[in-house]
């Protein structure tokens, strides 16, 4: 499967995938988020993978004057988060091979994405490069739930419901089977952290939300003594 082909093909029922996949949950855990980070009206944020907008959207709604650029691969995400008239800069842009100076951003944020693509390390070490010395990343994904009889309930409709239904609202029956699948096959908690932390991060922290079906991974570029 073209993965780019397959967002640019969902982008029109990206937000609701978004809202079925959290349960309507997906607004709060963003707002959270850039609570958590502490975002600031002089910081200069990048949001990778940023699709159609919503988590710059949340950072604007609290701290309107941070500078912020939003990057994604496909033209068709991108169209959309324009038409929410983001008051912020969007480019087509490879994760892997970020178009920007090092030591430029002192926030990056990912919500959603991070599990979509396949180079995972690749895009840590772009992100720890572009990040200023005493930068923040923030990593927003959809984990695995720990306790037990909500895992079992919540697998039951990630693997037979939300397919079903994302491909009537969608018509694009492969993308519903797949986005499931990027979260089962999902690095366990122990391997995604230590991913990051051998991408020169430092206090790597990952917090569950909600039972643990979305998790923020805090990590910070070290100022260099």
């Amino acid at each position: 499967m073209n993965i780019r082909e397959m967002f640019d093909d969902i982008s029109p029922a990206y937000d609701l995938l978004n809202h079925l996949l959290s349960f309507g949950r997906d607004k709060k855990w963003r707002k959270r988020a850039v609570y958590t980070l502490e975002v600031k009206e002089n910081d200069f944020l990048l949001d990778i993978a940023c699709g159609t907008g919503d988590m710059l959207l949340a950072v604007k709604a609290i701290s309107p004057l941070t500078f912020t650029v939003g990057i994604d691969f496909s033209l068709n995400m991108l169209h959309a988060a324009q038409k929410k008239g983001l008051p912020s800069q969007l480019a087509a842009a490879d994760a892997c091979a970020l178009p920007f100076n090092s030591n430029y951003f002192n926030k990056i944020t990912m919500a959603f994405g991070f599990r979509n693509i396949p180079d995972k390390p690749r895009v840590l070490s772009e992100a720890y490069r572009v990040l200023k010395p005493g930068g923040v990343l923030g990593i927003l994904e959809f984990s695995k739930p720990e306790n037990t009889l909500f895992s079992v309930l919540y697998w039951f409709y990630f693997k037979y419901i939300l397919p079903s239904a994302g491909a009537v609202i969608s018509g694009h029956r492969e993308a519903y089977r797949y986005l499931p699948e990027s979260v089962t096959s999902f690095p366990n908690n122990d391997d995604y952290l230590d991913m990051v932390r051998s991408a020169e991060f430092s206090n790597v922290i990952l917090t569950p939300y909600d039972f643990g079906i979305c998790s923020l991974l805090t990590a910070e570029k070290v100022i260099c003594p």
